[in-house]
């Protein structure tokens, strides 16, 4: 499967972000319904992690429809790069089903809805596992098994508190 972004002329500053296991012939498809065949692939790239990538402009890029997104294509190809970087870091645990990047915890379930996690500690809120792990010095993988389930922890002369809402 690949992640594509596409561009017409007409749409100024906005992308249409989108998946295909053939983004060329997706291409042809478009042109198929514009007259003056004003749509360009600007950027392809084949991943498993589609779903990390849509999800996360679908919540943190200004859209109009879920496909069509106001930011610039040099902003999408980077974001897109930086999400694979980010997951391709993590530990396996966190890449079957779930992966936690800036707060949010992905979870592949039907409704296909993340959840937004925060954590505080000694009065600070962090807004990402990784965050949390650098100020305890307790791996994200520890800190990730820890709180799982759990919405309270004690842990290394540490009181966590985990607040989740659905957005």
């Amino acid at each position: 499967m690949y992640i594509y972004i596409v561009t017409h002329p007409k749409f100024d500053g906005w992308i249409k972000l989108g998946r295909s296991i053939d983004p060329e012939k997706r291409l042809r498809d478009y042109q198929t319904n514009c007259p003056d065949n004003g749509f360009k692939l600007e950027y392809k790239i084949e991943t498993k992690y589609y779903y990390n990538i849509e999800t996360y402009f679908e919540n943190f890029v200004q859209s109009n429809t879920r496909e069509w997104f106001q930011c610039s294509v040099d902003f999408a190809r980077n974001k897109i790069n930086e999400i694979l970087d980010q997951i391709i870091k993590e530990p396996d645990y966190l890449k079957k089903g779930e992966h936690f990047e800036d707060g949010i915890l992905y979870v592949q379930k039907k409704n296909k809805r993340p959840i937004i996690c925060y954590y505080i500690v000694d009065d600070i809120r962090f807004d990402s596992i990784r965050e949390l792990s650098n100020y305890t010095g307790i791996t994200v993988r520890t800190l990730y098994q820890s709180l799982n389930n759990k919405i309270e922890l004690e842990i290394e002369s540490f009181k966590i508190k985990k607040y989740k809402t659905n957005s």
